[in-house]
């Protein structure tokens, strides 16, 4: 992918548990995050901005009382009338791989607003904001977030 899309031949990818893995061009750090399902594979890379990908299946439930649980009384109650709430996890999770915390910082730690059908902001509990992009391909709900900093 790296290859193909950015025509860079060699990433070196370095991963530990609990850990956002870190990734290198040369000497360079660049930022990647990665996602999957059992029928797919996701994943971002950037020289320029800091990334966090998730991916989910759409038909995957998302119980009521977790859905509670993700949601910040900042947000806007129309963000879970209007989407899916598989959706909105990719979002939140999406946020919270950019920072680096994953799944280890709660969901209602991050506040998402939706600016159009496909694009999203999510404010941090340090007022730090980022963006994200939302799509649906095949059968899978992607987000990206992203933010201009390499590190936020």
């Amino acid at each position: 992918m790296a290859d193909e899309y950015m025509g860079i031949p060699k990433i070196d990818v370095f991963a530990e548990k609990y850990e956002k893995p870190k990734a290198f061009v040369d000497k360079d750090e660049v930022s990647v995050s990665f996602s999957h399902t059992d029928t797919g594979i996701a994943a971002s890379i950037s020289k320029e901005l800091n990334v966090g990908i998730d991916m989910e299946k759409r038909d995957r439930k998302v119980h009521e009382r977790l859905a509670e649980r993700m949601k910040n009384r900042e947000e806007s109650a129309a963000l879970y009338n209007e989407n899916e709430l598989i959706r909105i996890w990719t979002l939140k999770e999406s946020a919270l791989k950019m920072i680096g915390t994953g799944l280890r910082k709660p969901m209602n730690s991050v506040i998402i607003k939706q600016k159009d059908s496909g694009i999203f902001s999510v404010r941090f509990d340090d007022a730090s904001e980022a963006t994200i992009c939302s799509f649906r391909h095949e059968d899978h709900w992607v987000s990206i977030c992203y933010h201009n900093n390499a590190v936020i």
